[in-house]
């Protein structure tokens, strides 16, 4: 989707979100314009607008099998609100920030706790497998979707990936991404939603071994 297109998606879903508990249009505004300046910002090259309406995507796809699509999608906006490479708490202070924004729009406290241990639980992306069939599942199955993707799209990804991370050295880059990616082939499953392990599973795994051989030859 291009540029112009994903802000204006963007725009229709988040005030389609807020709209049933805010009538200040104003502040509903403020907040999109936030996210937009956030997400623009230099130096996202994946973790930017397009990665969030990717998301949006496929939680409109797979909305029959969510029981509070508002929770996983507000949980989408904030997410990655805050991100530095060269930080390590970047969804905390990120579900600091929804926490805030979600309080002022008027979401009940309940659902802006949940929206909040959603953005936390994305940073190990662990569960139990109690949880597999839940929200959270899906949300998480959603924000690592980008794995199962046909190699062409999945060798831009980890090519955009490096251009964040263009601030360390090309060494220290491999050591880190490497271990990131040997960590994730030693789980016992990569997705959590039976419906993602039976579907991309096999594919994911496939490509991330394939960006180990190319990072083994830098």
């Amino acid at each position: 989707m291009k540029h112009n297109d994903s802000i204006s998606h963007l725009s229709h879903s988040w005030f389609s979100l807020t709209r049933p508990y805010s009538g200040k249009s104003a502040l509903i505004n403020d907040f999109f314009l936030e996210i937009q300046e956030a997400y623009s910002s230099p130096g996202r090259h994946y973790h930017n607008l397009e990665h969030i309406d990717a998301l949006l995507c496929m939680s409109g796809k797979y909305q029959s099998y969510l029981k509070e699509k508002e929770i996983v999608d507000f949980a989408i906006f904030y997410h990655d609100i805050c991100y530095d490479v060269f930080r390590s708490d970047n969804e905390e202070r990120s579900a600091g920030i929804a926490k805030q924004r979600l309080n002022e729009i008027g979401l009940p406290d309940e659902k802006v706790l949940t929206v909040a241990k959603y953005i936390i639980a994305s940073k190990s992306h662990q569960l139990s497998e109690a949880e597999n069939k839940t929200d959270l599942a899906w949300f998480l199955d959603f924000d690592m979707s980008v794995l199962r993707s046909e190699w062409e799209i999945y060798y831009q990804y980890a090519t955009v990936i490096r251009q964040e991370y263009i601030g360390y050295p090309a060494q220290v880059y491999k050591a880190g991404r490497g271990e990131f990616l040997r960590r994730t082939l030693l789980m016992p499953f990569i997705f959590h939603t039976s419906e993602f392990r039976q579907n991309f599973e096999h594919r994911a795994r496939l490509n991330i071994k394939k960006e180990l051989e190319m990072l083994n030859q830098i």
